[in-house]
């Protein structure tokens, strides 16, 4: 599956401001305002001072920190992160005021297309985190376009697998980071539907500083151990009653039949009716008969084809189709 790319930074040069690196056409102006609050997270610096647990854990919790949201048009599906841009001396790039760029970036889809998304989720972070450079520095160096594709080797999908892979788990590093990979998975197989959820190692200060700004329901540190049950709501449905599946068919038989004017025959007609019942299920339009020249055999014949092909179509079927017995008159329907 491809995925659209969103970068949003401060470009280094002095007459480069905040722009759009990339960003596909359903990512609006009110999109990009509404995630402004998640933008200003870095205001406060890299926060290495106060976040000690998430800076042992990983030089730059940041680039490992992400937020999902799906909200409806004029809006749209992200998962999306905070992080400062690597330069290519192998520090952080720098703006001409010699402070460090932020990149507000992710991967984000249509609103409409957010089943599929959710169910991507653990796919597009084990890409994320397998190489965690800023997609702001991946894309000026051309190493990726504006869009794209997951490769076939992380893909997983929590609502078939039961579980991940140790092999995809290992992409995550730390056995803290690979639980809560497994709890995100679970969370996905076992829900209803989207729902909003910060996952890394800043998840905890995310959620506390703009958690309720983004309506998160669940937080996924990468720093503890923690097991969260989430129960799967299939295996809470209570069986009140088994019934036997009935099969039933009702047999039908095709009739012709004739309008009789006093001693004369003015008209016939079709009918398919229950072979119980007196009354037709249906019935042909009428068709005048020429008692002088009679009936034409061959146009009998002609028009019980039609209308066992017709039967065909609703479903019908004939339990004796061979032969010329007048067994390929009768229908059943189950």
């Amino acid at each position: 599956m491809k995925v659209d790319l969103l970068v949003y930074g401060r470009g280094a040069e002095r007459d480069n401001g905040y722009q759009l690196f990339a960003n596909p056409p359903y990512w609006t102006e009110q999109m990009l305002l509404a995630m402004s609050g998640f933008n200003d997270l870095w205001i406060n610096g890299d926060l290495s001072n106060s976040q000690t647990a998430a800076f042992s854990a990983c030089e730059n919790p940041w680039g490992h920190t992400y937020m999902f949201i799906a909200m409806p048009e004029p809006f749209c599906c992200a998962l999306l992160r905070c992080t400062r841009v690597e330069d290519n001396k192998g520090g952080w790039l720098k703006e001409i005021r010699n402070y460090d760029v932020w990149s507000m970036e992710g991967v984000c889809c249509p609103y409409n297309d957010k089943e599929l998304f959710w169910a991507m989720i653990p796919s597009i972070i084990l890409w994320l985190e397998r190489d965690n450079k800023s997609l702001y520095r991946r894309l000026i160096d051309n190493k990726i376009g504006r869009s794209v594709e997951i490769p076939e080797d992380l893909l997983f999908n929590p609502f078939y697998e039961n579980s991940m892979s140790e092999e995809l788990l290992s992409v995550m590093g730390t056995e803290t980071a690979r639980n809560a990979m497994v709890n995100l998975c679970n969370h996905i197989h076992c829900s209803n539907g989207p729902s909003h959820f910060i996952f890394g190692p800043l998840a905890d200060y995310f959620n506390e500083t703009v958690g309720s700004s983004y309506a998160i329901v669940n937080t996924f540190s990468t720093l503890g151990n923690m097991d969260l049950n989430f129960k799967d709501p299939f295996d809470e449905i209570t069986c009140i009653r088994r019934r036997t599946f009935k099969k039933e068919s009702v047999e039908y038989n095709l009739r012709i039949r004739f309008n009789r004017n006093n001693d004369d025959i003015s008209a016939r007609y079709w009918e398919l009716a229950e072979i119980s019942e007196k009354e037709p299920s249906l019935i042909s339009n009428m068709i005048p008969v020429d008692c002088e020249k009679g009936i034409d055999l061959f146009d009998l014949y002609a028009e019980a084809e039609t209308i066992i092909n017709f039967t065909k179509k609703l479903d019908f079927f004939q339990p004796d189709p061979s032969g010329d017995s007048c067994k390929r008159f009768n229908f059943r329907k189950e």
